[in-house]
């Protein structure tokens, strides 16, 4: 994990139950909300990336929120509501997560894009595939360890990576291992939401390497979600600080905020510039 986010509490067990209930239920009194926020980017680089479109990979995707929001028609409210729900605490976990294929199935798009999941809770990748937000997905360190040719063969023909809100628990090592998956990992844009306390420029480097340039999104900066504590407050706008930003109105009000950032082919970057990008993707979400 980055010094940075030595602060943060640690939501590590909401992880390693066979549905999403838990991760929800501590989640959502602090207002998680980043998988939405960056949902429009996603939807946009989706669109703008030239050629036939390409899977997506999502880096820590946990229960795979981005796949259920890009797969279905549900929001992260709808999604929240389903999972918060007290009538469907009962039964065993299979039946539980045959309720959930059954949400899911009902909502899923008919042009649903594939999106495959990363992230090293094999629970939260389990469920994710069971009911149907993730196309496949496979639980490793990255951080530890080389991929498994499983892996590695399966995100081969990614198109699209993601991460929102993983960077600082994993590093340029696991971007640097994903790229060297792809078969053409020049070809490939990366999109990422990062904590502003956090340093984005070893993965810009680990992008950079492989021919991609990369540019902050020019969005407002995306919320998170609440401080848990004073603790996480205080390393959060420190962090910020640090690194030169102005917390006034955002961290310095209880929120954790982050930034996009995308990196492309410099041929895609010179097409279509960020800036065009970002005013796309804010009438998507308008």
């Amino acid at each position: 994990m980055d010094d940075t986010l030595t602060g943060k509490a640690d939501f590590e067990d909401i992880y390693t139950a066979p549905d999403p209930r838990p991760y929800f239920r501590t989640l959502g009194p602090l207002d998680y909300r980043i998988p939405g926020e960056m949902l429009p980017l996603v939807v946009q680089a989706l669109r703008s990336a030239p050629g036939p479109q390409r899977p997506v990979l999502d880096l820590c995707c946990s229960y795979g929120l981005n796949g259920a929001l890009l797969r279905t028609d549900l929001d992260f409210a709808g999604l929240t509501a389903h999972y918060t729900g007290a009538d469907l605490d009962e039964g065993t976990p299979e039946a539980r997560i045959a309720a959930d294929r059954e949400f899911v199935g009902a909502h899923l798009r008919g042009d649903a894009p594939v999106v495959r999941g990363l992230d090293i809770a094999a629970p939260a990748i389990d469920h994710s595939v069971a009911v149907g937000t993730l196309s496949a997905g496979w639980a490793e360190d990255l951080e530890s360890a080389d991929p498994s040719a499983e892996l590695a063969a399966g995100i081969a023909d990614t198109g699209l990576l993601i991460c929102t809100g993983g960077i600082g628990y994993v590093s340029q090592t696991s971007v640097e291992r994903i790229l060297g998956c792809l078969e053409h990992p020049e070809r490939v844009w990366v999109l990422c939401s990062v904590l502003r306390s956090v340093s984005y420029d070893a993965v810009r480097g680990a992008c950079s390497s492989y021919g991609l340039v990369t540019e902050q999104v020019p969005v407002p900066p995306l919320r998170q979600r609440r401080f848990a504590d004073a603790t996480e407050a205080r390393s959060a706008v420190e962090g910020a600080r640090a690194w030169g930003c102005d917390t006034t109105g955002l961290e310095d009000d209880g929120w954790w905020y982050a930034e996009a950032w995308l990196s492309r082919p410099a041929a895609d970057a010179e097409a279509l510039p960020v800036e065009d990008l970002a005013a796309a993707a804010g009438r998507l979400a308008a």
